[in-house]
């Protein structure tokens, strides 16, 4: 994971794992650009003064290490991580132009997001792929393969698929499944496909996921 620090007022994110990589930012006071990579699971330390926080300060420590401290006084390290390629996003209009094969699309805007029971529907699956597939009734079915007879149905309105290609299964990684299902709750989320990669958007924080397939 690296965390990016751009004097216009931007904080940015990149998360890596395997073949998928996201991105998000915020805004934030910057004096001086920066870049530092961090080991994805001992960042989760930082998250700590930033719950519940107004106001939180990040600086650099001499392990050499990041620190970060809110309001309350509550503080976060996490050590530094060796630097490594970062990934480039694909280009806005790369399904519209530079798509390899045919394009598939969901979209989820459903009040409530999708539930309890499609949550457990999709851990039960991991660490396998996950399928979704629109039908033509407009439910959202949830299952480990397009041909799975005990995938799960989840009612619409909410779901709508690109150029209205309904039975069209979307197969994405399981941690994709998870932001799917995570960004449904707080707002829409928008995946596309092609025969190479995959993009998803979450609008509740800007995160973006893109992957290999």
């Amino acid at each position: 994971m690296s965390i990016s620090g751009d004097t216009t007022g931007r904080l940015s994110f990149t998360v890596i794992d395997g073949n998928i990589a996201a991105w998000g930012s915020t805004e934030a006071r910057v004096r001086e650009a920066f870049t530092y990579w961090l080991g994805a699971g001992p960042a989760m330390e930082l998250a700590r003064p930033l719950r519940g926080a107004t106001h939180a300060v990040g600086s650099l420590g001499g392990r050499p290490d990041i620190i970060i401290t809110n309001d309350q006084g509550v503080e976060g390290r996490c050590l530094l991580d060796d630097a490594r390629p970062t990934p480039v996003p694909l280009p806005q209009d790369y399904f519209e132009n530079h798509a390899q094969g045919r394009v598939a699309g969901l979209r989820i805007e459903r009040e409530g997001g999708l539930g309890r029971e499609a949550l457990s529907a999709i851990t039960n699956i991991r660490p396998r792929d996950v399928t979704f597939t629109v039908a033509d009734d407009l439910s959202l079915a949830i299952g480990s393969s397009p041909a799975d007879a005990n995938a799960f149905a989840l009612g619409g309105p909410g779901f709508a698929t690109l150029e209205d290609r309904r039975n069209t299964p979307i197969v994405v990684p399981y941690v994709v499944a998870l932001a799917i299902h995570n960004g449904a709750t707080g707002g829409t989320v928008d995946l596309k496909v092609d025969g190479r990669r995959g993009h998803l958007h979450r609008a509740d924080y800007g995160v973006t996921v893109q992957w290999t397939r």
